[in-house]
C-alpha cells in the first residue's frame, strides 16, 4: 500500500471526494463520540490503481471501508481469474472473513486511486474490551450489511450466469 496510518491522527476533514468515516454504514447510528472512538481504531490506507489490496487464500484478518475509488473483486475458476464485482465508494469489504477469521475468498484489486478505512481483527476485539456498547453497534452494523448482501446474492448471481453464456 503507498501510504497507511491510523485515522485518528490529526483529525481534519477527509480530502475532497473521499467520505467521511461517520458516513460509512459500519458507523450507522453511532453519535460523535463513538464516530471518533470509531476513528481512532482504523488505519487509512491509500492504494493506487491496479494495487492489490488482498488476494485470494490471505488471512482475513481485517474489514476494509472504501472512502473513495473503486475495488475490483476477482475469483479463481477453472477458466483462470474473473472479475465479479466492483465496488464504489461506501462499500464496506471482508467482513465476512474478519468475523469467520477465515481466509480470503477472493481478490481485491484497486481499479482506480483509492482509500480505505481499515479495521483489524485485534482493534475489534480492543474495542469489544473498552467500548462495549459501540462494539455491540458495529457488530450490529455488520450484521445489518451481510444480510443486506444475502439479499442481492440471487441477483448477482443470475448476472454471472447471463455473462458466462
Amino acid at each position: 500500500m503507498s501510504e497507511s496510518k491510523r485515522s485518528g491522527e490529526g483529525r481534519r476533514a477527509p480530502p475532497h471526494g473521499e467520505l467521511p468515516v461517520e458516513s460509512l454504514p459500519v458507523a450507522a447510528g453511532l453519535n460523535a463520540e463513538e464516530v471518533e472512538v470509531l476513528r481512532g481504531m482504523l488505519a487509512r490506507e491509500m492504494l493506487n490503481a491496479t494495487e492489490v489490496l488482498f488476494r485470494e487464500g490471505d488471512p482475513g484478518d481485517r474489514l476494509y471501508l472504501l472512502a473513495r475509488g473503486k475495488i475490483s473483486i476477482a475469483i479463481r475458476g477453472a477458466g483462470g481469474s474473473r472479475g465479479v464485482m466492483t465496488y464504489a465508494p461506501g462499500a464496506m469489504l471482508g467482513e465476512a472473513t474478519l468475523l469467520e477469521s477465515a481466509p480470503r475468498p477472493a481478490t481485491a484489486t484497486a481499479a482506480a486511486d483509492s482509500v480505505v478505512y481499515s479495521l483489524s481483527r485485534e482493534s475489534l476485539d480492543a474495542l469489544a474490551a473498552a467500548h462495549p456498547v459501540l462494539a455491540s453497534k458495529l457488530l450490529l452494523n455488520l450484521g445489518r450489511h451481510l444480510s443486506g448482501r444475502l439479499r442481492q446474492a440471487p441477483d448477482v448471481l443470475r448476472k454471472l450466469s447471463d455473462s458466462s453464456g
